[in-house]
């Protein structure tokens, strides 16, 4: 397999699969794009960026792991490691996103207290929090994910698997345009911000809970 061929049929499975990356990423990243105090374009674009770029540092790491250990690391990962590492990744972003709100909550505080703003900026999970929720979302292996990881254990080579995810990622990027119309919704309607609030700890429960603990200790 060439580069340039590695990297068009990595487009094309992230353009085919897309929609099914992007309804899997909505959960976690819409509360933390709608439920803090400014929601603009800027922020929101700025947000999702941080969001895809964990989704890639995870992305990079899986794929160098398999170029590089080949054979070695294919014959001990089978679909029962990917559905507990899964888990994993549920708990990580459930964690995550607990710590946002908490984040967000806490500088709420600080600012309507007159206190030192200083301690808890307003922008501190612009970049943190999003590209958090990004590296544990990515531990989630889903069929296309196999797909990407076994053209990286074919091509052999660290950066032949990092240009095919970026591809990959590229592939999935007109599905995540839906959330630049968000502020537009979110300013007009401001009961939307509370609701976000609230379904990021939702969301954050159902993650910790019934798709993380549950599994973790009663399924095999």
């Amino acid at each position: 397999m060439t580069l340039i061929s590695g990297m068009i049929e990595s487009l094309l499975l992230g353009l085919s699969t897309g929609l099914f990356c992007a309804m899997y990423c909505v959960p976690p990243l819409v509360p933390m794009l709608c439920g803090r105090g400014e929601v603009t374009v800027r922020t929101t674009v700025t947000r999702t960026l941080w969001f895809l770029a964990g989704r890639f540092t995870t992305y990079a790491i899986m794929g160098a792991l398999f170029a590089r250990a080949g054979l070695i690391v294919s014959s001990f990962f089978d679909p029962v490691l990917a559905s507990k590492l899964s888990v994993f990744g549920y708990i990580a972003c459930a964690l995550v996103l607990i710590a946002d709100y908490r984040l967000f909550i806490q500088g709420k505080r600080t600012f309507r207290c007159g206190r030192c703003t200083a301690a808890v900026p307003s922008s501190a999970g612009d970049s943190a929090s999003p590209f958090a929720a990004g590296l544990s979302v990515g531990l989630h292996i889903c069929p296309a994910f196999w797909t990407m990881l076994f053209l990286c254990l074919q091509s052999g080579s660290v950066l032949s698997s990092t240009v095919f995810f970026a591809a990959f990622l590229v592939g999935t990027l007109p599905f995540f345009l839906p959330v630049l119309g968000l502020p537009f919704v979110v300013n007009r309607v401001a009961l939307l911000r509370r609701v976000a609030q609230f379904a990021q700890l939702l969301v954050a429960g159902y993650f910790l809970i019934f798709a993380g603990l549950i599994p973790l200790f009663f399924y095999q």
